[in-house]
């Protein structure tokens, strides 16, 4: 509702180090490719700061598996933290924290900030996806930190540690995330690319379908939502590539990172 030049997301459970909103607003002000910016995020973990990482930004691989970059490594490990200095570029920036360009908003869906078809969880990525298909960029300036006490647990790699994540996971978030998940890819995949990754997507999709048909059948709900929301979708996904303006190859090249 305001006419700012931009627009901050932001967790109730988040602390801030030093200049964190001036850092981000300076970095915009300099760089109009730039859509979105967040600082580097830091794990408060039993009320203590003990240098874990929460998020270096937002990935996507080929099997379409969304996450956090970096999360639950220690910051020390990471080639980034030789410096501490400079913008991290990354397919997008995690709302905990984030800082959106309001005339790339415009530009890219319309003005609608998050989809409201998602309630909550994966809403960042989708706005991400987007800004990239529409050339902009995102950044994560490592030399501005803040620190979040993260409530859900993290998204983890291997097989059964999936598993046990999906276990400690609230119903509402196995539910939203799934459902939105889904609604990401069918809005904002492009052909070429899923067409290249189908084996792998398959195959987790597969994994995930599996799991929730033996233990959680509740949030398969999901599906009847997106199937009552086709239409809806079509005209999405219609609207977002029509847009495009970035060709799938360079898009491609994020899955693979």
């Amino acid at each position: 509702m305001s006419g700012s030049d931009y627009i901050l997301i932001l967790n109730q459970d988040v602390i801030f180090g030093a200049d964190v909103f001036e850092g981000m607003i300076n970095f915009l002000d300099h760089n109009q490719k730039v859509a979105s910016a967040s600082p580097r995020l830091m794990r408060i973990e039993n009320n203590a700061r003990d240098g874990i990482v929460d998020s270096l930004g937002l990935t996507v691989d080929r099997r379409r598996r969304f996450s956090d970059r970096k999360a639950g490594e220690p910051w020390g490990l990471q080639s980034e933290s030789a410096t501490r200095t400079g913008p991290c570029f990354v397919f997008g920036v995690s709302a905990t924290v984030a800082m959106y360009r309001r005339e790339a908003i415009r530009f890219a869906t319309g003005g609608r900030l998050f989809d409201q078809f998602y309630f909550s969880y994966q809403e960042d990525m989708d706005l991400a996806w987007q800004l990239q298909l529409r050339g902009f960029e995102s950044v994560v300036l490592l030399d501005k930190v803040a620190y979040h006490e993260r409530g859900a647990p993290d998204a983890t790699r291997g097989l059964w540690s999936t598993v046990s994540n999906k276990q400690n996971q609230s119903a509402i978030v196995k539910y939203y995330s799934y459902r939105n998940h889904l609604a990401t890819l069918i809005k904002n995949e492009q052909w070429p690319n899923f067409i290249l990754d189908f084996p792998w997507i398959l195959w987790y999709e597969l994994m995930k379908f599996g799991y929730l048909v033996l233990f959680d059948r509740a949030t398969l709900h999901g599906l009847s939502e997106l199937w009552s929301e086709r239409d809806w979708l079509k005209i999405e996904r219609k609207r977002i590539q029509s847009g495009a303006v970035v060709g799938w190859k360079k898009m491609g090249q994020w899955m693979y990172m």
